[in-house]
């Protein structure tokens, strides 16, 4: 029979049913019960407007309850009627039908003595009570964190300054560094060879102009540098012919006066006419 389990109906009737689960339904026939277990539907919850699943108590299956209802929205969280949360440790929040209300976190009354100062640890909600501690004429109350170096810490612990020397950890330089500690730091740090161009001295990463064309980097000590390469230039020529045009043109003008002086006393000089005709042809292929 699977799932079904046997029961007795000796005292029920015929084709009653019970559920003596919350998930579990049980049939009678004749004088034998059947049961099974509760079959679900999906309930299909709109959850982008904000219902969720909730299977409330004595109940088997799961239903759709919308957030508005009973449920509370904090900070992207969904919290259920009734349940507390605390979103620091000095504060708690309760989810009452919807609404969220919080508040902060109960201390209890503190009553010091006169040699105490109230104060509250680090990581606590609630002052506590503890002896001040007095450093080169400064008051610090217990728990209170000071540094007088660089490299020293130091701790009120009931009425005692309580100092210790910072730890530095283990470094390895790489090449061309160096172990140095630096102004305002109490660990040796790994800086890099400074580069010297020209007698100026250039830390790590720091560049200069070594020329007009020239561009330098400091790099772990060494310079790198790089030259910008000019382009061939290209002069226009358009000017030189023009004035090369220009000036054949004004030299065959001025031929060309010369040709009709000389062609008026043609009539007369055959010679002459014969000599400004040549003078004619060289003018016409310096025009061209």
């Amino acid at each position: 029979l699977g799932d079904q389990k046997l029961f007795s109906c000796l005292s029920l009737q015929n084709s009653s049913s019970w559920r003596p689960e919350a998930c579990q339904e049980c049939t009678c026939y004749s004088d034998v019960s059947i049961c099974r277990p509760v079959h679900c539907p999906n309930p299909q919850c709109d959850f982008q407007r904000g219902e969720f699943l909730r299977i409330s108590a004595n109940k088997c299956c799961p239903e759709c309850v919308s957030s508005s209802q009973d449920s509370c929205q904090y900070e992207g969280v969904t919290h259920g009627h009734d349940s507390q949360w605390s979103p620091s440790p000095c504060s708690v929040c309760v989810c009452s039908k919807g609404s969220v209300s919080c508040h902060a976190r109960p201390c209890p009354q503190l009553t010091c003595s006169p040699d105490q100062n109230p104060f509250i640890p680090a990581g606590d909600c609630c002052p506590k009570c503890g002896k001040s501690c007095s450093w080169q004429g400064v008051v610090y109350r217990d728990g209170e964190e000071w540094e007088p170096g660089l490299c020293t810490r130091c701790v009120c612990s009931s009425g005692k300054a309580q100092c210790s020397v910072v730890e530095c950890q283990q470094v390895a330089c790489r090449p061309l560094e160096n172990l140095v500690i630096q102004p305002g730091h109490c660990c040796p740090q790994c800086v890099s060879n400074p580069c010297l161009s020209a007698g100026t001295q250039y830390q790590h990463g720091e560049q200069w102009q070594k020329d007009a064309c020239t561009t330098c980097v400091c790099d772990r000590g060494q310079s790198k540098c790089h030259t910008d390469t000019c382009r061939p230039a290209v002069c226009d020529k358009v000017n030189n012919h023009t004035h090369t045009r220009t000036h054949a043109r004004t030299h065959a003008r001025t031929h060309a006066r010369t040709h009709t002086h000389t062609h008026t006393h043609t009539h007369t000089h055959t010679h002459t006419h014969t000599h400004t005709h040549t003078l004619q042809k060289k003018t016409r292929s310096l025009e061209v």
